[in-house]
């Protein structure tokens, strides 16, 4: 008799496999959720919405310590050491005092908790109406790196990386899920305020850009 995990599991590869167009007008029914909680969590709430849109459930607290790469920062001197986004969290997702990661961080957090037969697929550097066009219009929800309300990105807090580099973090950084578009907007699933926004297509683009292109999906794994 198939568990309740298997037939989880069995759920997220159908969905996958099957990639149904949008009508037109149409969003992509991701369950929405929001951070309270989680003040710096948007990375982990919008990948969490991306899951149970597959059949995959867990806790915000079950990803973050069990799958999502972490380190913290520390002040020495009048220095701030800290590791590089790309590689881990800077902080902890349940900490305003923490920052946030890049799309690599949460690739690696991804595959660790998804089906054998599906995969992360990176999307960095694609543009974001091609993405609409590859994966939205075939109902496959996207994680994408903006900035919160779509705000204009300014320069943060700067670190010293392990490498002795110098990064400063992108202040107003976000990370939400694409669920659908039309000719004035793109759709969301927004974790700031738990609901469907839509923004500007101009706008998104713009803070999609500054944001360095940064997108993920999850798709059947053909290998």
């Amino acid at each position: 008799e198939e568990s309740e995990e298997s037939a989880e599991l069995s759920e997220a590869r159908t969905i996958i496999d099957r990639a149904e167009p949008l009508e037109a007008g149409e969003l992509i029914d991701v369950p929405i959720m929001d951070q309270e909680g989680y003040p710096t969590g948007c990375e982990t709430i919008s990948t969490i919405m991306l899951l149970r849109y597959y059949g995959i459930y867990m806790s915000a607290d079950e990803f973050i310590d069990n799958y999502l790469p972490m380190a913290d920062y520390e002040f020495i001197g009048d220095y701030m050491y800290g590791p590089d986004p790309n590689e881990y969290f800077v902080g902890d997702p349940r900490c305003s005092y923490s920052f946030g990661c890049f799309a690599p961080v949460i690739e690696e957090a991804l595959s660790q908790c998804i089906p054998l037969d599906c995969k992360v697929e990176d999307l960095t550097g694609i543009e974001l109406s091609q993405l609409a066009e590859d994966f939205i219009s075939r109902s496959q929800p996207l994680l994408i790196w903006a900035s919160m309300d779509m705000a204009p990105i300014y320069e943060g807090q700067a670190w010293i990386l392990p490498s002795g580099e110098t990064f400063i973090w992108p202040d107003h950084e976000h990370c939400l899920v694409m669920i659908g578009y039309d000719d004035e907007y793109y759709y969301f699933n927004d974790p700031l305020p738990g609901e469907i926004c839509a923004y500007e297509k101009e706008l998104v683009e713009e803070r999609y850009e500054e944001m360095g292109m940064q997108a993920l999906a999850l798709v059947a794994n053909d290998g």
